[in-house]
């Protein structure tokens, strides 16, 4: 078991559940008791990103959203978080860094180039879900 924290950016969630990997993921956190933190505004980007048409294909029904999130908020602690980092070029992404330092999280895990290059200090460390994976191999 690795004793550390993480945070999933919603494209991290959002690209395991469109490729079929959703398993992966959950059986990841389950396997090694990994606290994940989450709050309401990756939930919503969560939802917003599963209702796109695009997805539709993939995702059909509002029932299989709805056991999407079920699942994803069973697997992260909810935090709340008070906005306040604004130095994302992305602003839509500075809550990511908000509920990574408040929750004093370890990693703040993304595939989002904007994200990954943002400098913060201090930490979490933000890293790519490949370096994530590697932890555990």
């Amino acid at each position: 078991m690795i004793n550390k924290t993480f945070v999933f950016d919603a494209n991290i969630w959002f690209g395991y559940i469109i490729s079929d990997g959703f398993n992966y993921i959950t059986t990841l956190i389950r396997k090694n008791n990994l606290v994940v933190y989450g709050c309401d505004k990756l939930i919503e980007e969560l939802q917003d990103n599963l209702s796109k048409p695009k997805v539709a294909k993939k995702i059909k029904t509002q029932l299989q959203i709805d056991d999407i999130l079920r699942v994803v908020k069973e697997l992260t602690v909810d935090f709340e978080i008070t906005p306040s980092f604004k130095d994302c070029k992305d602003k839509d992404d500075n809550f990511l860094f908000d509920l990574a330092i408040q929750s004093k999280s370890d990693f703040l895990v993304s595939k989002d180039k904007i994200v990954l290059a943002t400098k913060i200090n201090p930490p979490p460390q933000i890293i790519t879900f490949a370096e994530f994976r590697e932890m555990f191999l």
